[in-house]
């Protein structure tokens, strides 16, 4: 193998979790690791899913390891100006409604990543990183494929994905094939519990408490300055 390390970005979600999952049961190689970026806000589901990842990858040797680059709810809460949030949000003008910039994925995933890739590399700061040094997995199926142009290698990174380049599989395909491998086990739909992307179904699938909490930010970011 020409990489001195093969990662998987691991978000928990449906295409991420059959991507690992896959690796455990031989279907694709085995990455040497997983990097769960947290953001802090979470749903309760997720996080007991992490749980059950992380035990089925310390049986199968595959680790995960769980990063943060702090929490998007304290960013939306402590906040002074809007507009610098991680988070984007609904903007109500006179003539139309908008949503803020989306920093999110940049700030609290792509970014502690790489700095744990960086650190797993034994690289120090400013350091140059070896050409091709790392395999990235991306969990994006079939049925994404215009999300794949956002994802740019660099010097020390070529990305894959898994599941458009060797198994070629859409997202319901991930479902099955986890269903029928690990019967009883559905990923959760992976994203920050007051995520204004929500469908309506997964706004009902928060919980009581999840869903008051959204409540409690976005009221406070409403009242937030400008």
């Amino acid at each position: 193998m020409s990489y001195q390390l093969r990662i998987l970005s691991l978000g928990a979600g449906v295409q991420s979790t059959a991507i690992f999952l896959m690796a455990c049961k031989g279907v694709l190689p085995k990455p040497h690791l997983a990097i769960f970026a947290d953001t802090g806000w979470e749903t309760l589901a997720t996080y007991q899913h992490l749980e059950w990842l992380e035990k089925i990858g310390k049986e199968e040797g595959i680790p995960i390891i769980r990063v943060s680059g702090g929490s998007i709810r304290d960013g939306l809460m402590d906040c002074e100006n809007a507009r610098q949030c991680f988070a984007p949000y609904f903007i109500k003008t006179p003539d139309a409604v908008a949503v803020g910039k989306r920093q999110c994925t940049y700030n609290l995933k792509i970014k502690p990543i790489h700095k744990k890739t960086r650190e797993l590399l034994g690289l120090k700061p400013r350091q140059r990183a070896p050409q091709g040094a790392v395999e990235m997995w991306i969990g994006i199926s079939l049925d994404e494929l215009r999300r794949t142009r956002g994802y740019r290698p660099d010097r020390m990174t070529q990305v894959r994905f898994p599941l458009i380049e060797w198994v070629q599989m859409d997202r319901q395909q991930c479902i099955q094939w986890i269903a029928e491998n690990f019967p009883g086990h559905v990923p959760p739909k992976s994203s920050c519990i007051g995520c204004p992307y929500h469908s309506n179904n997964e706004w009902r699938a928060l919980t009581e408490a999840e869903f008051t909490d959204a409540c409690l930010v976005d009221e406070a970011l409403r009242n937030t300055g400008d």
